[in-house]
């Protein structure tokens, strides 16, 4: 039975939101991971990146034959994510994407995301998406909702505040996974969906899943580090709040009165991926399907978003 799962990272060094360096750091900590290479556009300057083998983007031809190859992690911006996906699939590989699976509002290219989950599913690859914060239903062992569902998050600032947009595509995962995770993974059951700026740095949607009343508000704020989140399951509520604890960012399940760095999610999600790929039996954090549902709802939130502030 093989014991490592041959990994490269593609975007190990990317700014603005990039967890390129942490998952680097992650899969080399692994016990099962053996990282075979890192590929970006610039050969990587922070020290933690340093001694590994480097590919440029444009040698990806050279990449895929290196040999005990099996999982490419994309932390690439996301706008080159289809590329990547493809190419990787086309060459016989698994996928972990860092979320969003493609840029949110690319509802377009669905289709030829269908082809490639098919083929995908053909050759028993994975493709899964990271938004860690679905670990929060499963650790949780939340109930799906019969009446009510809210998720609130608060994104940290630290100097100019991102335009409503911006906020809109860089948040909108983090609900869609819990959501998906939750069972409302139906796209037709959504309906009466309704969105409100409340401010330049909020935003807040409502709608009906069947009968399941659900909201999301999205906001930034110079008040908090990272992100808070708060998820209510029929008026249950449960608080997730990083707090600062010796220079690390915590991550606090109020109900359960436990807490968990928050690079301990990061290192949920490539432990299951590798876990799954050395055994059928398990899976990953997000499946195949719940990839694809994710993109699919993100982009119908998106398109009625998008003609709410053309209105």
């Amino acid at each position: 039975m093989k014991e490592k799962v041959g990994i490269a990272v593609i975007g190990s060094e990317r700014r603005n939101y990039g967890l390129g360096r942490f998952i680097v750091n992650e899969v080399n900590r692994h016990p099962n991971a053996n990282l075979i290479a890192i590929v970006g556009r610039n050969r990587p300057t922070h020290p933690s990146l340093s001694g590994f083998t480097f590919f440029h983007v444009d040698q990806m031809d050279q990449l895929f034959k290196q040999k005990n190859l099996d999982l490419i992690i994309i932390s690439s911006p996301d706008q080159t994510h289809f590329k990547y996906l493809k190419t990787a699939v086309d060459n016989g590989k698994h996928v972990l994407v860092e979320k969003p699976l493609l840029p949110i509002g690319m509802a377009e290219l669905e289709n030829e995301v269908s082809k490639i989950f098919n083929q995908a599913d053909q050759h028993s690859l994975l493709i899964s998406t990271n938004c860690q914060r679905a670990f929060i239903p499963v650790y949780l062992n939340s109930p799906q909702p019969s009446k009510y569902l809210s998720v609130k998050i608060e994104i940290g600032i630290k100097n100019s505040k991102e335009d409503i947009d911006t906020l809109y595509r860089l948040l909108i995962s983090h609900p869609v996974s819990i959501f998906v995770k939750l069972g409302l993974n139906d796209i037709k059951a959504f309906h009466k969906i309704t969105h409100i700026i409340t401010a330049t740095d909020s935003i807040k949607i409502s709608f009906m899943y069947r009968t399941i009343q659900g909201e999301i508000y999205l906001k930034q704020s110079s008040g908090i580090q990272m992100a808070n989140l708060e998820l209510s399951v029929d008026g249950k509520t449960t608080f997730i709040s990083p707090v600062q604890d010796s220079g690390k960012i915590m991550t606090k399940y109020s109900e359960q009165n436990t807490i968990r760095y928050s690079d301990d999610l990061l290192k949920i999600s490539i432990d299951m991926i590798i876990k799954a790929i050395l055994n059928k039996k398990n899976s990953p954090l997000i499946s195949n399907i719940e990839s694809i549902e994710i993109f699919r709802i993100e982009n119908l939130f998106y398109r009625v978003f998008k003609t709410f502030l053309n209105v």
